[in-house]
């Protein structure tokens, strides 16, 4: 009789993985914590209101913030090139390819429960472009955490240049978003060099981020998520001013970038909720009733739908591929944008 030189299966065990596990119940939490600030937002408006509010939305307004959101995939998708170039990626993918796939990776990221399954996509696409299989997601979780960097800066510069009035201390508070910007900004030059310090997730994730070749594109790369920000607030004032006209561009590029700081808290459903409660506290301050704000807030999570739903088009289309990534590269090494 012959033997088999397979090992055998390991057993099935009836409960789930702890992996698994805790993705549902961090899933569970921000379902409870999106219906909760939703709830909270609706009991204190009318919902006659917020209708009224949403008919002053024409469609020409949603052509706008749409076309300004798209805009804004492009610029990241430059950023994410220069992330690529400032870590000696070996094989730089094409604009247009990254551009495609910041579109494709919206999709995911909005439709797909967990807001990070668009970017472990980007990261899987691109992961030829280092020769070590982990890089490209580095690149990608950096390229996000620039993002947080550049919306601190816009919303302490417009700060400072443009005070609100009734916000006390608006010269602590953008020192302390600068400051917050600034060690975001110089964490991946001494991130190597702590891998072996830091405990867990981080410390692997410092270790394996690849070394710095041009250390200088940095600061591009900062500017460049300053100019994504600031087309997020031009999208934002482009609703809000529709639906209350009163509202200036100064008012909103200080209100918009501090109400998105709000959605890069991990523990709500794209955002949803919280970013409708930050809307209405914080554009009070300039007269706007909680019904516009809710409004324009929501506006602009449609506004991302539409686009996540081209993004979706689009990968239907030409789906986004690693061959396809392969192709891209091709005789585009190390080129800078």
């Amino acid at each position: 009789m012959e033997t088999s030189d397979r090992l055998p299966a390991p057993p099935v065990s009836p409960h789930p993985a702890p992996g698994r596990a805790r993705a549902r119940i961090m899933l569970a939490v921000k379902v409870l914590v999106t219906a909760g600030a939703l709830g909270l937002t609706f009991s204190r408006l009318s919902l006659a209101d917020l209708a009224s509010a949403v008919l002053h939305l024409s469609p020409g307004v949603v052509l706008l913030a749409t076309l300004l959101t798209l805009v804004n995939l492009l610029v990241a998708a430059v950023r994410w090139r220069v992330l690529l170039v400032a870590h000696g990626a070996a094989r730089v993918p094409g604009l247009l390819f990254l551009a495609r796939g910041q579109l494709v990776g919206q999709f995911y990221n909005v439709f797909v429960p967990g807001n990070v399954t668009g970017d472990v996509l980007r990261a899987h696409a691109t992961r030829d472009a280092f020769d070590g299989p982990l890089g490209s997601y580095m690149i990608v979780a950096l390229e996000r955490i620039f993002g947080l960097a550049g919306v601190f800066t816009l919303g302490a510069a417009a700060l400072l240049v443009w005070p609100l009035p009734g916000v006390a201390r608006a010269e602590m508070l953008a020192a302390f978003a600068l400051a917050s910007a600034l060690a975001i900004g110089v964490a991946p030059i001494a991130a190597r060099a702590l891998g072996g310090r830091l405990p867990g997730r981080a410390g692997r994730w410092a270790a394996n981020l690849p070394p710095l070749a041009r250390p200088g594109m940095l600061v591009l790369a900062l500017a460049l998520s300053v100019l994504t920000h600031t087309c997020v607030a031009l999208t934002g004032h482009t609703l809000v001013h529709a639906i209350a006209p009163g509202v200036l561009l100064t008012e909103s590029l200080v209100l918009v970038p501090l109400a998105m700081i709000a959605t890069y808290v991990p523990f709500s459903v794209a955002g949803l909720g919280v970013r409708e409660a930050a809307f209405v506290f914080l554009f009070a301050k300039v007269g706007v009733s909680g019904a516009d704000a809710t409004a324009a807030s929501l506006a602009m999570m449609a506004v991302t739908m539409i686009v996540a739903g081209l993004g979706g088009l689009v990968h239907l289309l030409r789906p986004l591929r690693v061959e396809i990534a392969e192709g891209a590269l091709a005789g585009d090494a190390q080129a800078v944008p």
